[in-house]
């Protein structure tokens, strides 16, 4: 009578990081700095990718395609394109020529004021504690201390014809335009400051009035009041920008990515904020909920029907009617669901 023999078959093992697999050499100093720095997960991402792409190979530089740093991240091509181009303007990357690298003088890197970075979970969708700050920039002072009397005597600096001259170039710059007079600014210049005159300046381009000369921009009886226009003005763009870096990071992969903010947008998204503050204490952590359960609930024929020519994109889903149209879809499967 023959025993039978059990063979017994070690369990796989899962894949564990080794040292002799390869290893990528980085230094504390500029590790930490990535840890510390407020990057969105994708610019972090994306960071890291080129730290693996160089540093992995005694680089210090190199060509690194958008196709290689897409195939590490995930992300599309296109997509990786532009953060590549955002850390390149906060001066994280340096570039030469084709070839990117990072830039190892870390004190140098600037923080994207524009950018926010939130990460919304399942439990998004049942908590909004926060409240949304709609503090003006702090950077902007209006105290003005100059009196009239010593304001029309004080004689104009060569500093001052400098500072004038650099606005007139901005001007000229943002518009396409070639004006050779400065003295508006320097009459500006006597009771505000650079960046103040170059806010109202851009708040003239932003609101379509970018055939505005100096002298209309620089008239001091109303300068005030453009000012206080254009304060408010800049604090809403900050929440234009998140509410479209918001649709990047959760619907972009899907529905495409947002880069231009429009006045067309403006008007949406002033819409949606309108709606969801009723209720919300929150306004992006709602709208961040309504785009993550726009996307749970959506199927591939919503999102892209060809016998309808639909195809769902920012545009057409910042809108109240869809919003309200999501939310009671969303109802209602959880009502079929509990």
């Amino acid at each position: 009578m023959s025993t039978a023999k059990v063979i017994e078959f070690k369990p796989r093992e899962g894949r564990v990081a080794n040292l002799d697999d390869g290893y990528t050499r980085i230094s504390n100093d500029l590790l930490e700095k990535i840890i510390s720095f407020p990057f969105t997960l994708r610019q972090q991402n994306l960071l890291l990718s080129i730290a693996r792409k160089t540093y992995g190979y005694n680089k210090k530089i190199d060509w690194i395609g958008n196709k290689q740093l897409s195939e590490l991240t995930g992300y599309p091509e296109t997509r990786c394109s532009t953060i590549k181009n955002e850390l390149i303007k906060m001066n994280v990357l340096v570039t030469k020529g084709r070839e990117v690298g990072i830039n190892k003088n870390l004190n140098e890197w600037k923080v994207d004021i524009t950018q926010t970075s939130k990460t919304f979970t399942k439990s998004v969708k049942k908590t909004f504690t926060k409240t949304v700050n709609h503090s003006l920039p702090k950077e902007v002072n209006t105290k003005d201390n100059t009196t009239k009397d010593n304001k029309d005597n004080t004689p104009i600096s060569p500093k001052g014809e400098n500072l004038a001259q650099e606005l007139l170039n901005y001007y000229n710059q943002s518009r396409n335009a070639r004006c050779q007079d400065f003295s508006p600014f320097i009459k500006a210049l006597n009771k505000y400051s650079l960046d103040e005159i170059k806010l109202v300046i851009d708040w003239f381009d932003a609101t379509g009035k970018a055939k505005a000369k100096p002298q209309s921009i620089c008239r001091m009886t109303r300068f005030d009041g453009y000012l206080s226009d254009a304060i408010t003005w800049h604090g809403s763009q900050k929440n234009y920008k998140a509410v479209i870096e918001l649709f990047n990071d959760i619907c972009g992969e899907k529905l495409g990515f947002v880069d231009e903010i429009t006045p067309k947008r403006i008007e949406k998204i002033d819409n949606i904020i309108k709606a969801v503050s009723k209720k919300n204490s929150d306004v992006l952590a709602a709208i961040g909920m309504y785009f993550e359960i726009l996307m749970d609930i959506s199927t591939d024929l919503d999102i892209c029907n060809p016998r309808t020519n639909w195809t769902m994109n920012f545009d057409n889903i910042m809108t109240v009617e869809k919003l309200d149209n999501t939310r009671s879809k969303f109802m209602k499967l959880q009502g079929e669901h509990q």
